[in-house]
C-alpha cells in the first residue's frame, strides 16, 4: 500500500493484492487466483471512492481481466465496505459469457490490510 496522494478532497491510496476465487451461479465450479491494483480515496467523512483493474488466471488455464469502481464507508472501526459495478473481458471461449454481462462487487475488508471478503453477482437491470 502506498499514500499517493492528500489534499482537501482527502487521501490517495493505492495497492494492490491478490487471493483465491471460487465461482457460484454461472460460474460455478471455476477456481483460480486474483491479482487486483486499485487506488481508494477516504474522504473527510469516511466516505470510500476508488477504482481498479486485474486479472485472475483460473486452474484451467483460462484468464480473464477486470475493471471495477467503487463508493464505501466504514462499517465498524477498522473494517470498510464497499459496492460497485464490475465488467470483465477474456478470450477464453468457455468464459465468454463474462464480456457480456455488468457485475455487481460487495465487499468487505480490513482497512490498509489485503485481506478481505468480496463476493461478485449478475446485475440482472
Amino acid at each position: 500500500m502506498s499514500v499517493k496522494a492528500v489534499g482537501p478532497e482527502g487521501m490517495t491510496m493505492e495497492m494492490t493484492a491478490s487471493g483465491e476465487v471460487t465461482g457460484f451461479g454461472p460460474a460455478k465450479g471455476l477456481k483460480g487466483m486474483a491479482v487486483i491494483t486499485f487506488q481508494d480515496i477516504v474522504g473527510p467523512g469516511g466516505i470510500t471512492t476508488g477504482n481498479g483493474q486485474g486479472f485472475i488466471n483460473f486452474t484451467g488455464g483460462e484468464t480473464a481481466v477486470w475493471k471495477f469502481m467503487f463508493a464505501g464507508r466504514m462499517k465498524s472501526p477498522g473494517v470498510q465496505a464497499w459496492v460497485g459495478p464490475v465488467t470483465y473481458m477474456t478470450m477464453a471461449k468457455n468464459l465468454a459469457w463474462m464480456n457480456e454481462m455488468v457485475f455487481i462487487t460487495e465487499g468487505e475488508g480490513k482497512s490498509g490490510s489485503p485481506e478481505a471478503r468480496d463476493i461478485v453477482y449478475e446485475w440482472v437491470p
